[in-house]
């Protein structure tokens, strides 16, 4: 019996069938996982889409009243005041930015991946050239010396 495999389970089974039951158990395993997972994504992609819609309306109000404070008092408000309304504006086309990433991110899971090879030292040249000028205008603006010190211990 040379070449055949006697070994036995504690259920009696042959080597192969018992091999053969647990593939059959992992694929269904993966099956449901898979399933789920889908599942998951379409919540996250439906929850994107509405989020990021509903954000839009808020984003409105808040520039155009920027645009009508700026057109009707532009004259009578101080530097200071017309800073903190062009911070305002700049701050929400930086949302509106992020709202249309978020809309694109809820539209990937319908498309198929693929693969794509980049350069990292780029990537990561773009972060810290944001992050340096968010804390230069936190500087400008009076952020205290403790917030400057936490914020540049987490670029380190």
């Amino acid at each position: 019996m040379a070449g055949q495999n006697h070994y036995r389970n504690r259920k009696g089974q042959s080597a192969e069938r018992y091999k053969a039951l647990c593939w059959q158990k992992l694929e269904e395993r993966v099956r449901e996982r898979t399933a789920q997972l889908e599942a998951s994504n379409r919540e996250l992609e439906a929850f994107s889409y509405s989020v990021s819609h509903d954000l839009r309306a808020p984003l409105r109000h808040i520039n155009g009243y920027v645009e009508l404070l700026t057109e009707r008092f532009h004259d009578s408000l101080p530097e200071k005041g017309i800073h903190y309304l062009d911070t305002i504006a700049d701050s929400a086309k930086q949302m509106a930015a992020l709202i249309d990433d978020l809309l694109q991110f809820s539209r990937t899971g319908r498309q198929e991946m693929q693969q794509a090879y980049f350069d990292m030292n780029i990537v990561l040249s773009k972060v810290l050239e944001s992050i340096t000028e968010t804390i230069t205008n936190a500087a400008s603006n009076g952020l205290s010396q403790h917030c400057r010190m936490f914020v540049a211990t987490m670029l380190c």
